[in-house]
C-alpha cells in the first residue's frame, strides 16, 4: 500500500490556481488545471485529475445551469477541464478556479523521471515508447533523443482534424496535446507520428488506429470487472482503492489477461470488495511500444448539500436513470452517460429555480448503491482555531476553509467519533473572524457515494 497524497495535491492545487481571468470577448474556450507540477506520481494522473474535478464540479454545474458556460469537458490524463463560454458571459466570472486560453500554460507534462530511457542509438534502432489515452487530447512519448522534434496528426474519415508539434526534453521525453477542430483520441481515429532529430534528420514514422475497449459489467462485491476488446488481445489492468483510513493509504492491484476469441475479457482482483468511485484502467498494445489506455470509475453517486445537483457515475455510454427524493417528492432524470461514465441531474422547480438538497434526501441511480444524504455540519471557532461539527460516525474525510475571494485553501484530514462529532484543528494557521467558506468532502467507506458541503460563515 502507498500513501494517498490526493489531499496534498488538493491543497497545492487550490493554492496555485490564481490565474488571470480572460474575457469571453477575447476567448470562447478556456482551460482550468487539474494537476500541478510535482504531483504524486505514485497515483495515476487520471485518478488525481478526477479527484480535483469532483471538487470543481459543483461550480461548473452551477455555471452551466446559469448559462455562463455552455459546456465543460474534463481531460483526465491531460489534467485540465476544457470550458466553452456563452457569447454574453465573462469567462469564469463565478468559477473560483479561473481559466486561461492557452492550454500550454495549464498542461503539466509527465515528469521526465517516468521516461523509458535516453540512450537512442542509430536511427535503425530508434524505438519511441508512445502512450495514448482514449478520450484525452494528450499523449506521453519516451525513449526519444534529447530535443527530438515530434509531429503528430489525428485523422478521422481521411481528414486531419488535429495536430501535435513538440520538442522532447533533455531526457528524451515529450508530453503534449493535440490541437484542432476536435482533438480527442476517439476509437477508430488514426494517429500518425513523425520523429526528427534535433538537427532535423528524419528518424521514424509510427501509425496506429485507436482501438475500442470497453467495460460491460462491474461486480464490486466479488471484485470482478468485465468488458470487450479485440479478440485474442493481451491486456493489462489496474485497480486503485482508497482505504479511507487514518494514514490515508490506497490499495493498488495490477493484473494481466487476454480477450477471448469473441473479444470478451474478465479480470478478478481478489477477495477485497470494490467500492463505488474506485479507479480502474485497462491498457492495450497497438504495437510493442505503442500503447493505448482507457480508464473508468466504479458506479457511485455524488451530491452536494445546499446545492441542486447530483452526479451518477456508471458504465460509460449506457442508458441510466437518476432519482432524487426531496421533501417527499421524487424527481427522476433519464439519459445516457458520457464517455467517462458521468450523468448529471439538476433539481429545479416549475420556475426553473434551484431546489436545494438537504440531509435526509434519498438518491438512487443505475448501477450505484442508493443512499441518504448524511448530516454534515460545520461551525467556525476563530478564537481556538478550530472547525467543529457533525458527520457520519467513525469516518475519515476532508475539512477545509478559505477566505472569501481567495483561492488558498487550508485543509485537514479529520476523523469523526462514534457519535459523529469531529474537530479540525487549524490553530497553526489561524481562522479569521471575517467570513470564510468551509468545504467538507465526505466519501462513504462502504458504498463510495460522495457528499460535499460548502457552508459559509457570517456576522
Amino acid at each position: 500500500m502507498k500513501k494517498l497524497s490526493i489531499l496534498l495535491v488538493f491543497c497545492f492545487f487550490l493554492s496555485s490556481i490564481g490565474i488571470s481571468t480572460v474575457s469571453a470577448q477575447d476567448l470562447q474556450t478556456g482551460y482550468i488545471p487539474l494537476l500541478t507540477p510535482g504531483y504524486d506520481t505514485s497515483i495515476p494522473r487520471a485518478e488525481l485529475s478526477h479527484k480535483q474535478f469532483q471538487l470543481l464540479l459543483p461550480e461548473l454545474m452551477e455555471a452551466k445551469e446559469k448559462g455562463e458556460i455552455t459546456s465543460f469537458e474534463p481531460d483526465y490524463f491531460g489534467g485540465f477541464v476544457k470550458i466553452t463560454y456563452s457569447s454574453d458571459s465573462i469567462a469564469g466570472s463565478n468559477i473560483s478556479a479561473q481559466s486561461v486560453g492557452d492550454l500550454q500554460q495549464v498542461f503539466v507534462p509527465v515528469p521526465s523521471s517516468l521516461g523509458a530511457g535516453t540512450s537512442i542509438g542509430s536511427a535503425s534502432t530508434y524505438s519511441p515508447n508512445i502512450s495514448i489515452y482514449l478520450y484525452s487530447s494528450c499523449v506521453d512519448i519516451g525513449a526519444l533523443g534529447a530535443n527530438d522534434h515530434v509531429q503528430g496528426t489525428l485523422i478521422s474519415s481521411g481528414q486531419i482534424i488535429a495536430n501535435l508539434d513538440g520538442i522532447a526534453d533533455s531526457s528524451g521525453n515529450l508530453s503534449s496535446c493535440f490541437d484542432g477542430s476536435y482533438s480527442k483520441l476517439i476509437p477508430g481515429y488514426i494517429v500518425n507520428f513523425k520523429f526528427y532529430s534535433s538537427s532535423g534528420t528524419f528518424l521514424k514514422a509510427v501509425t496506429g488506429t485507436i482501438p475500442r475497449f470497453t467495460v460491460t459489467k462491474f461486480d464490486m462485491l466479488n471484485a470482478v470487472i468485465s468488458g470487450t476488446a479485440s479478440a485474442g488481445k493481451a491486456l493489462d489492468f489496474f485497480w486503485s482503492h482508497p482505504n479511507l483510513d487514518a494514514a490515508n493509504t490506497v490499495l493498488q492491484v495490477s493484473k494481466s489477461g487476454t480477450a477471448s476469441s469473441t473479444g470478451k475479457w474478465s479480470v478478478d482482483f481478489g477477495s477485497q470488495a470494490m467500492r463505488g468511485n474506485d479507479y480502474f484502467s485497462v491498457s492495450y498494445s497497438i504495437t510493442q511500444t505503442f500503447i493505448a489506455f482507457n480508464q473508468f470509475w466504479l458506479p457511485s453517486l455524488s451530491c452536494g448539500i445546499r446545492s441542486n445537483s447530483c452526479v451518477l457515475t456508471a458504465i460509460p455510454n449506457s442508458s441510466v436513470s437518476l432519482s432524487i427524493t426531496h421533501a417527499g417528492v421524487m424527481h427522476t432524470f433519464t439519459g445516457k452517460t458520457d464517455n467517462t461514465g458521468f450523468f448529471y441531474g439538476y433539481l429545479v422547480d416549475g420556475n426553473q429555480e434551484p431546489i436545494f438538497l438537504s440531509a435526509g434526501d434519498v438518491i438512487s441511480g443505475t448501477g450505484a448503491t442508493s443512499y441518504k444524504l448524511p448530516n454534515l455540519t460545520a461551525v467556525s471557532h476563530p478564537t481556538t482555531g478550530k472547525i467543529t461539527g457533525m458527520a457520519p460516525a467513525n469516518s475519515y474525510f476532508v475539512v477545509a476553509f478559505r477566505k472569501l475571494g481567495m483561492n488558498d485553501w487550508n485543509w485537514r484530514w479529520v476523523h469523526s467519533d462514534s457519535a459523529g462529532n469531529y474537530s479540525a484543528d487549524f490553530s497553526s494557521v489561524g481562522i479569521p473572524t471575517s467570513p470564510i467558506t468551509i468545504h467538507i468532502d465526505h466519501t462513504n467507506k462502504v458504498t463510495g457515494n460522495h457528499t460535499f458541503f460548502y457552508p459559509g460563515t457570517g456576522l
